[in-house]
């Protein structure tokens, strides 16, 4: 199983979500897994309720919501 293949199941165990996050055109350029991060802000804010102003950065929220583990691989990413 390739690196991409390994963090988009990464990202499935944390979010249970498939892969719309994706960005398949910088992936497939990069060759490295990428992340659509504004479709992935959308998502927690209309599946989740993450409120910037309340729930303060990304990375706090999904650590508050999905766990440590999950903001270290969202953080990773970039």
């Amino acid at each position: 199983m390739n690196t991409k293949d390994l963090k988009h199941k990464e990202f499935q165990t944390y979010f249970s979500t498939n892969d719309k996050f994706r960005d398949n055109l910088i992936t497939l350029a990069s060759g490295k897994y990428s992340l659509d991060v504004i479709e992935f802000d959308e998502w927690l804010k209309e599946e989740h309720g993450y409120n910037e102003s309340r729930d303060g950065s990304m990375a706090d929220f999904i650590k508050s919501t999905f766990g440590q583990k999950a903001a270290e691989f969202v953080v990773s990413l970039f």
